[in-house]
């Protein structure tokens, strides 16, 4: 190879010839140097406040969930309190004496003088069994006796609850 050919030289030493393409070179690469130098600026602009959107949108989603959740735990407090002022006044309308204190006072009912029980015996149990006894029916009059028996209870019953039309005042 010599120095005289139309291909540059390669390798580290150049030639004369070689120079004044290198300059329109470094000329052509010298524009081309900040124009590319330039172009990324805005984009590093437009990342830059993509990325603050982002962290104020996040924020402030932030703030108002911490917003709701005071809200929040605020109204579940306040249902806790009715809860138990619930629970107290059903506690309270439970209790016996509450009861007798508004018989008394919006009924207009006395406390009674005497009380009188009236005591009826369980039916019959099968042994180990745990069912009532069925006694075995013969006909139509021994099933008929126990009517009476009912009626004349039932109407015991009665006479305690309300005095005989009869009996005056």
């Amino acid at each position: 190879m010599s120095g005289w050919s139309d291909e540059p030289p390669r390798g580290r030493w150049r030639t004369a010839a070689a120079a004044p393409s290198e300059a329109a070179r470094g000329q052509q690469s010298g524009r081309a140097v900040p124009e590319r130098s330039r172009a990324w600026v805005p984009l590093v602009i437009l990342v830059t406040g993509l990325v603050l959107l982002l962290y104020s949108m996040q924020l402030g989603s932030m703030t108002t969930s911490g917003y709701d959740l005071q809200r929040l735990q605020s109204e579940r407090n306040e249902w806790r309190q009715r809860n138990e002022q619930l629970q107290l006044e059903l506690a309270k309308v439970q209790s016996l004496a509450w009861i007798e204190v508004e018989a008394v006072r919006r009924l207009g009912m006395e406390k009674a003088d005497r009380v009188t029980f009236l005591e009826i015996a369980p039916p019959a149990m099968a042994a180990g069994t745990g069912e009532v006894a069925s006694e075995p029916v013969a006909d139509n009059a021994a099933s008929a006796g126990r009517f009476p028996d009912l009626l004349s209870i039932w109407r015991g019953v009665l006479a305690q609850i309300v005095p005989p039309i009869d009996a005056g005042p």
